[in-house]
């Protein structure tokens, strides 16, 4: 089983990076914490790489249910979505909801989880469409 659920879009980063902002609002999610992991190698060890940002995302709701069941829930929050450049455009990865906090051991949480995934697979949708939607237009 994977950790991961992936796509990668036929887009330049900057695009990419714009419409994952918006799928991942509309699915309910908003960004609480941005890391730019190209720079911060750059910066740090002198080091290229492709363009590659982090992104620890949210949604407050199913944050406050999960922290209610079990407290210490919060060490694995927020959820982290990654776009890292590859040949043919860009791969945007999100961490498995499922497959994190099934360590938790707990069905409610296991229930919240669920959400969350469907949540993040409709803003990979999302940008699915997307795409397909600025390959017709042209933007």
């Amino acid at each position: 089983m994977g950790f991961t659920l992936d796509t990668v879009l036929d887009a330049d980063f900057d695009t990419v990076e714009t419409q994952v902002r918006s799928c991942l609002n509309d699915a309910g999610f908003v960004v609480l914490t941005e890391f730019n992991v190209s720079a911060k190698i750059k910066a740090s060890v002198h080091k290229d790489i492709s363009r590659f940002k982090i992104f620890g995302i949210g949604n407050s709701q199913l944050s406050y249910e999960a922290i209610c069941l079990v407290a210490k829930v919060g060490v694995l929050l927020p959820c982290n979505i990654a776009l890292r450049e590859v040949e043919g455009g860009v791969e945007v990865s999100a961490v498995d909801p499922v497959v994190l906090l099934g360590v938790v051991k707990n069905p409610d949480v296991d229930k919240l989880a669920q959400e969350m995934r469907r949540r993040l697979a409709a803003a990979l949708e999302c940008l699915s469409v997307s795409a397909k939607l600025s390959e017709t237009t042209g933007n």
